[in-house]
């Protein structure tokens, strides 16, 4: 029931796109070509095989005012020189555009051409073009253009309506230095791309090349292989994506064997791939020679405890690693020792991602072990790990030691309220934390009566996460009075708990102090029509609350009636799905928040 309730919850591009975009993205099965940011904006993605009217139309609806058009950004490939940051600018210059195109495919099928081809642009777009590329070389110097007459041609080239450099046949000169400072290259999302011939015909040319992006290619082993015999000429290269791309053993082994040539790589991602234990061997033997790594992710593929034991008899020569993420699923207690042997060696480490595997609490006892060894570690994640009451006490002994740590996320464990209390004893310490995830864990109200006389302490926290705890109205009541006491907090999420009316005005007493909340979630707990009577009241002292979810509970009229009365006019979204509305009600709602 739990899971047919959470399915139905309001989505993230419901409650944050213009709801006639929305309506039409559903209508049409376009969600997709959405992405919601962390700042609450949302990008577009428009798809390949799209017709033009349905770009048009998703445009209009998006009114261009947070949105990031994809198609747009890929434009910026053509200006090879300029910075991310620089590209974007140019990106806002472009948006007076009246239609979308899609580029990203003609310029791979010209790039194996060995040519760009030219692209006219209208009266208006040539002079946002001139006006953005101005206003940003007057301002910010762009140390990776070849020359200040770089800009000038680029500018002589918008002036005159193109929006490309000339053809590297009707140029070969031009080709080559367009070649020669490109910096960043993205293919993504993209089938069937002949990588033999790409490799062979592109990249070796491409001398300079520091970024390479080729995410959820379906490259496949036999295109690591074509791939992994071009690397080697990128001596340049300080990152390399081959995420979601089908590469299994094979690839990996061919790829293994182009590494040790990259001595400039610095971050690696070969997530989400088809990898076993047989490829992390491979990997782990070419992993010493990247001595500058300081990035490596290869989660979500299907290496177990053989090739966590290679991996980490490489790890201690990755003295530079800083990030290292190893959520894979296949990883137990076998796995969690040997990386627990190898992490006190990354002294520079800030960021340990360990999800989704299966260590339990004898592999937590391990990595206990080493975790005071890693004084620089800001972000541990441990969610999803089987991980029970006794493994949180291990990890509590060692938690203090972490003095930096900004985030901890133990989501979707066993600890329980043991656990729970024995987490509550060092979180004092962490007087760095801003994120706590405790969610799904069955602490329970014992639990949280545990973690409330400890909280206060954590006057940097800005998201705590409860969910799926079944506090009940008991916890809510100990939570409440250790609430006043965190005022940065942004974010606080105790869906799924089992909250009634008791603990939503207990709750409504202590909101008030939050003066810095933006999202409230209460959603799928036991709320009526007093408890929202007690929250509206509270609402007018929280200026700052954008989000309010209250969906899945048992509010009827009056409650509803009390919470749209009360509701600022600056924002503020309240979510009543699947309560118990009269059809006169429902209309209410949906009329203040289509």
């Amino acid at each position: 029931m739990a899971q047919q309730q959470k399915h139905d919850a309001v989505t993230p591009q419901e409650a944050l796109l213009p709801p006639q975009l929305y309506r039409y993205l559903r209508q049409h099965n376009l969600l997709d070509v959405i992405r919601i940011r962390p700042d609450g904006g949302f990008d577009i993605r428009m798809r390949a095989a799209m017709k033009q009217d349905q770009m048009e139309r998703i445009l209009r609806l998006a009114g261009r005012t947070r949105a990031t058009v994809g198609r747009d950004a890929t434009l910026l490939q053509k200006f090879d020189a300029l910075k991310p940051a620089q590209r974007q600018a140019v990106v806002n210059g472009l948006r007076q555009r009246t239609h979308n195109t899609d580029l990203t495919q003609r310029e791979v099928r010209a790039i194996l051409n060995d040519q760009m081809t030219e692209r006219p642009l209208s009266h208006s777009q040539r002079a946002a073009v001139v006006e953005h590329v101005r206003s940003l070389w007057n301002r910010v110097p762009m140390p990776r253009l070849p020359s200040p007459g770089g800009i000038d041609a680029f500018l002589t080239n918008a002036q005159k309506g193109v929006l490309a450099r000339t053809s590297t046949q009707q140029n070969r000169t031009s080709g080559v230095i367009r070649r020669q400072y490109t910096l960043e290259l993205r293919i993504d999302n993209r089938r069937g791309i002949d990588w033999q011939d790409f490799s062979r015909r592109v990249l070796p040319r491409y001398e300079s090349l520091r970024v390479l992006y080729l995410r959820e290619n379906d490259i496949g082993d036999e295109g690591a292989r074509a791939l992994a015999q071009a690397l080697p000429s990128l001596t340049s290269l300080t990152t390399l994506n081959l995420r979601g791309n089908g590469i299994g053993d094979e690839g990996a082994r061919a790829l293994a064997q182009a590494l040790p040539r990259l001595t400039s790589l610095t971050t690696l991602y070969l997530s989400y791939n088809e990898i076993g234990d047989v490829g992390a061997r491979e990997l782990a033997q070419a992993l010493p020679s990247l001595t500058r790594l300081t990035t490596l992710n290869l989660s979500g593929n299907e290496i177990g405890d053989e090739g966590a034991r290679a991996l980490a008899q490489a790890l201690p020569r990755l003295t530079s690693l800083t990030t290292l993420t190893l959520s894979i699923k296949g990883i137990g207690v076998e796995g969690a020792w040997a990386l627990a042997q190898a992490l006190p060696s990354l002294k520079s480490l800030t960021t340990l991602y360990l999800s989704g595997n299966e260590i339990g609490d004898e592999g937590a006892r391990a990595l206990a072990q080493a975790l005071p060894s890693l004084t620089s570690l800001t972000t541990l994640i441990l969610s999803i790990n089987r991980i029970g009451a006794e493994g949180a006490r291990a990890l509590a002994q060692a938690l203090p030691s972490l003095t930096s740590l900004t985030t901890l996320d133990l989501d979707t464990n066993r600890i329980g309220a043991e656990g729970a209390r024995a987490l509550a004893q060092a979180l004092p310490s962490l007087t760095s934390l801003t994120t706590l995830d405790l969610s799904r864990n069955r602490i329970g109200a014992e639990g949280a009566r545990a973690l409330a006389q400890t909280l206060p302490s954590l006057t940097s926290l800005t998201t705590l996460t409860l969910s799926i705890n079944r506090i009940g109205d008991e916890g809510a009541r100990a939570l409440a009075q250790a609430l006043p006491s965190l005022t940065s907090l942004t974010t606080l999420t105790l869906s799924y708990n089992g909250i009634g009316d008791e603990g939503a005005r207990a709750l409504a007493q202590a909101l008030p102090s939050l003066t810095s909340l933006t999202t409230l979630d209460l959603s799928y707990n036991e709320i009526g029509d007093e408890g929202a009577r007690a929250l509206a009241q509270a609402l007018p002292s929280l200026t700052s609350l954008t989000t309010l979810n209250l969906s899945g509970n048992r509010i009827g009229d009056v409650g509803a009636r009390a919470l749209l009365t009360a509701r600022r006019l600056n924002g503020l979204k309240i979510m009543l799905h699947r309560n118990r509305l009269s059809q006169a009600g429902q209309q209410a709602v949906n009329w203040l928040f289509p």
